[in-house]
């Protein structure tokens, strides 16, 4: 990667004079490397290769792709209900739009959605070069930023799972609209590239909440090329302000109303402790990636008391703090960098506690670009400083591109799928309860093995207590096993720990019709139905329940209900075939089971021909 000559007449080492109105800052230059940029998106590509051949995994990808009603149609009405509802605590509609696209030629073929964030990763890794090389107009340096984002395992989680799309969405908006800013202040404040840069950061914030981030980082490229923060400088900006304040305050009210939210655990105090320590695990992280994690759990007792390394983050923090300020004399690349950093990545250091995980991978996948330029600057500061540097550089980088390579292309095959992803964790993290409860679930939900099942989830229950999954999925093998007043018990737990709780109020219905208490089934299946006003599995339960109980009118109902919102639901069909027969609607039974039968659902040849005779009779 050869350095431009011109390099030296815009050292980033001085301070960029304020442009003059009349003239652009410079001249526009072509990038001529691109021999060297393709072949980074050759090795990033070679390096993401082995998630190609991934599962999908059950953490999220069952709520975002199996499960998820709003992908299987792209007619206009669901396209609707993709861009006006909140979906799991999110209001992410590109998100959830991307697979709707992929699931009308996919369908859950996982191949394709992983291919689809492989290219996503490419497409951004070339953004991030045309990034940085509109920003410094110096290619090695915008080589080198691209490269080291391109393969770095820290960027395993957003690419390899196939629920977190949103990273790459949001930041391929979100780097484009940098890019039209930028154009934006070389072209002397031309409108249209201002609007250019706001359509980017509507697209971005519709695939993330995180993209509010752009504001701050707008006014970084400000103080980066040297305008005067006067009043069109602010005012350019409302659009973007209004936006940002718009998203996140509802995003923060939707997490909040699901609990995904809470400031009730640590107090101020402990939640800045956490956010610094968080701040340099992150940039630890990123230069010497080791020991990573799907799951990084707070550390054992943290509420009652914090590891001594939470109290010298901070001291670390402010002396680093210290010296980028005084670096402002010199130079605007330290300050520029971190504040990129800072801003991108402010808004998960857990200030506001968001999920049961410390610190999470994907959350350093944009932010992860200020690192890298600062870290492209200072090698091609060395280069610069010393010609005879150049070599040693080159082999420098070459090894440290060939660790990032390595542990990328292993850390893909951790994804490979849920066993392998949690035994991962859990070898790093043995008291995970949350590692622990999703490993049971593969045991029993995927392999059959409920013994093995049952342990995890027993270990899941006593490392962490107060998770209520892990007394659900308990629950359920309970019953599996007939013991359903044991299920009913860890049912009920799991309700008081989460009030209105999905998965333990349906199976606790289930588990009561079992018993065939058919009034408590139906009345969790009630309840169910104001939290999942929309979900055709509680109405389909009901409907069962009030089968069971002889009540067929109120179970026609229920299926009728379940069909309108899934017309394809093989096993409501099933269901109200047998209340149809039941209320003596012979005719109306045997076409309901004959289309259960065409959509895939096995149906028994003795249950048919018993009402195929029933319906010929009458």
């Amino acid at each position: 990667m050869g350095i431009n000559k011109p390099a030296r007449k815009k050292n980033l080492s001085s301070p960029a004079k304020t442009p003059s109105p009349k003239k652009p800052i410079s001249q526009k230059k072509v990038f001529k490397e691109w021999y060297w940029l393709i072949g980074i998106i050759v090795l990033t590509f070679i390096v993401f290769f082995p998630t190609l051949d991934n599962a999908l995994t059950n953490w999220d990808d069952p709520t975002y792709l199996n499960e998820n009603p709003l992908i299987k149609s792209l007619s206009s009405s669901n396209i609707k209900r993709i861009f006006s509802e909140i979906y799991f605590s999110n209001y992410q509609p590109l998100h959830i739009f991307s697979y709707a696209i992929e699931y009308h030629f996919y369908k859950l073929n996982p191949h394709g959605y992983h291919a689809t964030s492989v290219v996503m990763h490419l497409i951004a890794t070339g953004l991030v070069c045309w990034f940085i090389w509109a920003l410094t107009e110096i290619s090695f340096i915008a080589l080198v930023t691209a490269l080291l984002f391109g393969i770095h395992p820290l960027h395993v989680e957003s690419v390899a799972w196939a629920a977190e799309r949103k990273d790459l969405l949001y930041a391929i908006f979100f780097l484009a609209s940098l890019v039209a800013y930028i154009r934006y202040i070389k072209a002397n404040q031309k409108i249209k590239y201002l609007v250019y840069c706001l359509l980017f950061f509507i697209l971005s914030i519709m695939s993330k909440a995180m993209a509010t981030s752009l504001v701050p980082v707008l006014f970084l490229l400000d103080y980066y090329f040297g305008r005067k923060f006067n009043v069109r400088v602010f005012i350019e900006k409302i659009p973007f302000l209004f936006i940002a304040v718009g998203f996140g305050l509802y995003s923060i009210h939707a997490s909040a109303e699901t609990g995904s939210i809470s400031t009730q655990v640590f107090n101020l105090f402990q939640r800045i402790l956490i956010a610094n320590f968080n701040l340099l695990a992150y940039v630890t992280k990123l230069i010497v990636p080791f020991n990573l994690s799907a799951y990084y759990p707070y550390p054992e007792n943290a509420v009652r008391d914090f590891p001594i390394y939470f109290y010298i983050a901070p001291l670390i923090v402010a002396l680093l703090f210290i010296l980028i300020i005084r670096s402002v004399k010199k130079t605007k690349i330290f300050f520029f960098t971190a504040g990129f950093f800072v801003a991108c990545i402010f808004l998960v250091l857990q200030l506001l506690p968001v999920g049961p995980a410390i610190m999470a991978e994907r959350y350093s996948y944009l932010s992860s670009i200020g690192l890298f330029l600062l870290i492209a600057f200072l090698l091609q500061q060395l280069i610069e400083k010393k010609q005879s540097n150049k070599t040693m550089v080159y082999i420098c980088l070459s090894v440290y591109s060939l660790y990032l390579g390595v542990v990328t292309f292993n850390r893909c095959d951790v994804w490979q799928n849920s066993m392998s992803l949690w035994t991962n964790v859990i070898e790093q993290f043995p008291h995970a309860g949350i590692a622990l409860n999703n490993r049971g679930n593969v045991y029993g939900k995927e392999m059959g093995q409920l013994d093995k099942a049952m342990e995890n989830f027993n270990q899941s229950i006593q490392f962490d207590p107060g998770y209520e999954n892990a007394y659900a999925n308990r629950g359920i093998v309970y019953c599996m096993r007939g013991k359903y007043d044991l299920g009913i018990k860890d049912f009920n737990k799991a309700l008081e720990l989460q009030p209105n709780y999905f998965e333990a109020l349906v199976n606790r219905g289930i588990a009561f019709a079992q018993k065939k208490e058919f009034d408590k089934a139906i009345a969790d299946f009630t309840r169910l139905t104001g939290i999942k006003k929309d979900d055709p599995v509680v109405y389909l339960n009901r409907g069962v329940a009030y089968t069971q109980s002889a009540k067929n009118s109120d179970a026609i109902n229920d299926f009728n209900k379940a069909l309108s919102l899934n017309p394809s639901y093989a096993e409501a069909y099933y269901r109200r075939s047998t209340a149809l027969y039941n209320n003596r609607q012979y005719k109306e039974a045997l076409a309901d089971v004959q289309q259960a039968a065409s959509l895939g659902f096995k149906v028994e040849d003795n249950y048919f021909n018993t009402i195929k005779q029933a319906a010929e009779k009458n």
